[in-house]
């Protein structure tokens, strides 16, 4: 099989892309879960259940991906590794999901289907990246925002009127 030519450019947008939709989609599916799981449920005792595991594989990974993703569009190096364990950490939770639709009852295709399409997204993410990284090795557009400027010396009027 001849080896696929890959443009950069094009996987850096893409992966852009990418990030900015999963990082979406997980902040609205996690807001979901805090909120109907967390806040508006009935039993007590699972309120800050629902509501941490909201948080933690849900509303803040989704917040660091949509982050994330202002970064890569801006090329910054840490971007590229910090959105790899970002999704990394979202692979993680799917498969962790998708093994448990399949071991407790009951065994719906729904979850399923979300799970290896969760799967599906962020592998699809990471070889993006993967692709764009020689983007993303040197920064050589970084510019500070904000740098000192010495004041320069000035002569008195009336030792530039004696030289000259």
């Amino acid at each position: 099989m001849p080896h696929r030519k890959v443009d950069p450019q094009h996987s850096l947008e893409y992966a852009i892309g990418a990030s900015r939709l999963i990082g979406f989609v997980v902040l609205c599916f996690g807001f979901t879960v805090v909120l109907r799981g967390g806040y508006f449920n009935r039993y007590h005792l699972y309120r800050n259940f629902f509501f941490g595991i909201g948080l933690i594989v849900w509303v803040i990974p989704g917040a660091l991906l949509l982050m994330f993703s202002h970064y890569l569009k801006r090329r910054r190096r840490f971007s590229y590794r910090a959105t790899q364990i970002t999704t990394l950490s979202q692979l993680f939770f799917a498969s962790a999901f998708l093994i448990g639709s399949f071991t407790f009852s009951p065994i719906s295709p729904l979850p399923i289907l979300l799970s290896l399409l969760w799967l599906t997204c962020c592998a699809q993410l990471l070889r993006y990246l993967h692709d764009a990284r020689p983007l993303l090795g040197h920064e050589a557009e970084y510019q500070r925002g904000f740098e000192p400027i010495a004041p320069k010396p000035v002569l008195p009027a009336d030792q530039q009127t004696s030289d000259s």
